[in-house]
């Protein structure tokens, strides 16, 4: 009953979230270059780079879904990568002020959201219950796969071309690509997308369900502060390697892709653990695990000034906090009466995203406020261990 065209549409999905969380993760990989031009201080463009992208998420992702179910997948693709592309543009020409980063990255953050938002019809439309976790896993790792080649890409091309700006309308051509790509789903011809009828574990009907009730809390709880330790090792994880122990930019960002595969990988597999292997069964302890594991390397990563550390560290921080969010959703997907899953994905998306505005904003508070990278690893201690204990808790009562 499932239409293999199903797997061609999620890797347009693919492309087109990797295009974008490339554009997401740009302006924090070349921080000197644009301070080296601009004057402005680092601080000043990692808060207006990371918190103005992910603040026009939030305001997207609001109606992003509202917007997907009316028009289509394809159709809102086709825009926001347009939005995408035109924020590129603006950073191209007017980066080198506040005001420009800021327009620039409310262009891009407009068109990230309802990209994000819509993963979750994709998964209800097209695909089987039991792999809706992989659905969203390969969303989380086309994110990580996106930033990886941002971090190694992104300073190889300013040196390439010796222009910051210029590199924007190359990165451009990877966003037009997922144009194509969209615009060959729309047109060729293909079968229907097959949605079933699955029962829900709840004891609920979708009138009788109460959007802030303790489980769906738990749940959000447990994706914001999932996306704040994601955000926070982006955020500063360059700086902290390549400024604060005195590697080198190309360095720090060329051991963030360590992070970001680990992160990559993580996500499909998470996915995975949540709807195949475990059958959704041990998701609260698999997330306890998941925050424990980061508490503790958020710690020894602090400790290490030697390459070798460093990448064990970062490839066992990216693999585990990559698990609690394919999890969350995927327990949001199988869990909730199928009339209200659009309406707890979306709340509960609306807080993931507050994280990423939030987290950035702390780390350059923490730079500010002590002149340490490392301070950020720290707090995400204190983060990993709300994690623990709240996401412990994501779990059906048996009655």
């Amino acid at each position: 009953m499932y239409s293999k065209f199903r797997w061609f549409v999620l890797f347009v999905m693919f492309i087109v979230t990797a295009s974008t969380s490339l554009i997401l993760i740009a302006p924090v990989t070349i921080v000197d270059s644009i301070s080296s031009s601009s004057h402005l201080a680092p601080p000043t463009i990692i808060t207006a780079s990371m918190s103005t992208f992910n603040l026009f998420i939030v305001l997207s992702v609001m109606a992003g879904g509202i917007l997907v179910d009316k028009f289509g997948v394809t159709k809102i693709y086709v825009l926001c990568l347009a939005l995408v592309i035109c924020g590129n543009v603006v950073m191209a020409n007017l980066g080198n002020e506040v005001w420009g980063i800021f327009l620039s990255r409310a262009f891009q953050g407009l068109g990230t959201g309802p990209i994000m938002v819509s993963i979750t019809l994709v998964a209800r439309q097209w695909f089987k219950q039991n792999e809706h976790g992989i659905v969203t896993g390969l969303q989380g790792m086309a994110v990580s796969i996106g930033i990886a080649i941002g971090f190694v890409l992104v300073p190889r091309l300013v040196t390439y071309v010796e222009d910051w700006g210029t590199v924007f309308y190359y990165l451009s051509l990877i966003n037009l690509t997922g144009i194509v790509l969209t615009l060959i789903v729309i047109f060729c011809p293909k079968l229907e997308p097959v949605e079933l009828d699955v029962p829900s574990p709840m004891q609920q009907t979708a009138t009788e369900f109460k959007l802030l009730q303790p489980l769906v809390l738990i749940g959000v709880v447990s994706l914001f502060c999932s996306t704040w330790l994601q955000q926070s090792v982006n955020s500063v994880g360059a700086g902290f390697i390549g400024t604060e122990l005195g590697l080198g930019q190309i360095h720090g960002a060329d051991l963030m892709f360590y992070y970001s595969i680990a992160y990559a990988i993580g996500s499909p597999l998470g996915g995975a653990v949540a709807g195949i292997w475990l059958k959704g069964q041990k998701d609260n302890l698999v997330i306890l695990v998941c925050f424990l594991i980061s508490a503790i390397f958020s710690f020894v990563i602090t400790q290490y000034t030697e390459t070798a550390g460093l990448i064990i560290c970062l490839l066992i921080l990216g693999l585990f906090q990559s698990f609690i969010s394919p999890i969350t959703l995927s327990f949001i997907a199988r869990t909730y009466p199928k009339e209200v899953i659009g309406k707890v994905s979306g709340f509960t998306m609306m807080f993931n995203f507050a994280a990423g505005i939030l987290s950035p904003y702390a780390c350059a508070l923490l730079l500010s406020t002590l002149g340490t990278y490392s301070s950020s690893f720290i707090a995400m201690i204190a983060v990993s261990i709300i994690g623990a204990l709240v996401g412990f808790k994501l779990k059906v009562k048996n009655n």
